[in-house]
């Protein structure tokens, strides 16, 4: 397991620049979410320095640093990261729901969420450790009245993998099959019903829509983002299937490590020639 102390002395450091006030952390317990949370916020912290809007958001959508009110000191409200079993993304009326975090450059906004599940083609939820998905998406998936699912494939996905044994040629092809099942092509929109050509939607009913399909699964994988963070290493066997499938592995990602700096600095230029 990674080391909790130090993951989440820097969580709350980083947390504390983001917010430039003393932060108010609820982390859920569980093998892994320690380590979710540390990649997610090194991740948000590094889009700031480089230039990024970056505001973490309560469930509802509203900023977590609240304004002061009638001459009230301004107070900060937790950022909580989701515990129990996966869900999707609650609705505005629920406002004890888990955190994600608002970035936005240059008229664009996305937001980085932790924990979500998402529909596939199947009808099957997915869960993505980390995912990084259009602002007005979640807008939309919150404007309804119940837990929503977005459909289709986030641009950017990162599994984390916290566990010391070497990761298998089984739990790389788990990454595969959830990514070709999240992936919606031009191929499939006419037996889907979708009224609009686009990459991932509010939900099946295909009302938002961004970006465009892609041809093929080869197009789809390369104009996403999927990375496999590990704290132990891969098996060859697991890595022989990185390739194809445009899937970026991490191994031996610590606290600190010249790994986890490798992953944050990749990310964030991903998203700065991407997104």
């Amino acid at each position: 397991m990674i080391n909790e102390m130090r993951a989440l002395k820097r969580i709350k450091r980083d947390l504390k620049n983001i917010l430039q006030a003393a932060p108010v952390l609820k982390h859920a317990k569980g093998a892994g979410r320690i380590f979710e949370l540390y990649v997610m916020m090194r991740v948000a912290k590094a889009l700031k320095d480089d230039g990024w809007t970056v505001e973490p958001l309560a469930s509802n959508g509203n900023k977590i640093l609240t304004p002061a009110l009638l001459g009230i000191p301004q107070k900060n409200l937790p950022f909580i990261q989701r515990g129990g079993a996966p869900t999707g993304i609650v609705p505005t009326s629920l406002s004890d729901g888990p955190s994600s975090i608002k970035i936005s450059r240059n008229g664009k906004a996305y937001e980085i969420l932790n924990g979500v599940q998402f529909r596939g083609r199947s009808g099957a939820l997915h869960e993505l450790d980390i995912s990084i998905v259009p602002h007005e998406l979640v807008k939309s998936v919150r404007a309804g009245t119940s837990v929503g699912f977005p459909f289709g494939r986030a641009q950017i996905a990162i599994e984390c993998k916290d566990v010391g044994s070497v990761g298998s040629p089984d739990e790389m092809r788990s990454v595969v099959a959830r990514m070709y099942d999240l992936t919606i092509l031009d191929a499939h929109l006419s037996y889907l019903n979708l009224p609009n050509n686009g990459f991932i939607f509010d939900s099946p009913a295909g009302a938002f829509a961004e970006p465009v399909a892609p041809k093929t699964y080869l197009d789809s994988n390369i104009q996403s983002l999927c990375v496999l963070a590990r704290r132990s290493g891969l098996s060859s066997g697991a890595i022989a299937m990185t390739g194809l499938y445009r899937i970026q592995p991490y191994i031996n990602v610590t606290h600190s490590s010249t790994s986890a700096d490798q992953l944050v600095d990749d990310v964030v230029n991903w998203i700065k020639l991407n997104l």
